[in-house]
């Protein structure tokens, strides 16, 4: 997920930077993010509610008006397809980051810097605008590399393991029980993005050295955006078949 999210920050300024106005853009974003969230989680829940009547399974059905819009809209709550919450928070993003990238064509770097503290606004308080808030976090920094593209976008090795090393200081080292306790945003983002430097430097790797593993990759890859909105859909047949 860090690193959808750094993509997608990415992917959002090099949409910006083309010829389609600000609107236009998110309304592709709200087809290709919200459009399908609202089908595959009205989908289970039709399951979910035929699966009730059946057992005798009152619970599915209890919950106020709120509760019912969210299981399909995720306007405040996630979603039925539970899973489906990160492209709901995407979506967001790309608002968010659309107005940010507006800003900082007319007040160079004002917007990237209000959509920092957006995010570091949303981690602390855990979420006001995200279901996810550390999602923002990732998506802005994938914002700010595409507006300040770096020489590489090779992340170092010895990048990924100092945060790695400095992850594990803060979790397991004298301070870590009040860290873990107090400050679990912190030691989780860490992990997140240590993770998600390794995730990109595994991905660079076969590219560069396994060119028919990539090809196998990029041949799934049309298939793989159905398997992320169907995979909970999946598995809730497989549990009421065993």
């Amino acid at each position: 997920v860090p690193l959808l999210s750094i993509l997608s920050g990415i992917l959002l300024v090099r949409s910006a930077q083309g010829l389609l106005p600000a609107s236009a853009i998110l309304l592709r974003k709200a087809q290709s993010l919200l459009v399908p969230m609202v089908i595959w989680s009205a989908l289970l829940l039709l399951m979910t509610l035929v699966y009730g009547a059946v057992s005798g399974d009152r619970e599915v059905f209890d919950g106020t008006a709120l509760d019912w819009i969210n299981r399909v809209f995720a306007l405040t709550a996630p979603p039925e397809n539970l899973p489906l919450a990160f492209l709901r928070d995407v979506f967001v993003c790309c608002a968010l980051g659309l107005a940010a990238i507006r800003i900082d064509s007319r007040i160079a770097r004002l917007g990237s810097a209000a959509l920092v503290v957006l995010a570091m606004a949303e981690m602390t308080t855990g979420g006001i605008l995200l279901l996810r808030p550390q999602i923002l976090l990732f998506f802005a920094a994938g914002v700010l590399i595409a507006s300040n593209p770096p020489r590489s976008l090779v992340v170092p090795w010895v990048a990924i393991a100092a945060i790695y090393a400095l992850d594990l200081l803060l979790r397991f080292g004298p301070a870590g029980e009040f860290l873990n306790q107090n400050a679990r945003p912190l030691t989780e983002t860490l992990h997140r993005a240590a993770m998600a430097g390794l995730m990109w430097r595994i991905a660079i790797a076969i590219v560069r050295n396994r060119p028919d593993v990539s090809a196998l990759i990029r041949r799934l890859e049309s298939r793989i955006f159905l398997v992320f909105c169907s995979h909970k859909i999946v598995i809730a047949l497989l549990a009421v078949v065993f």
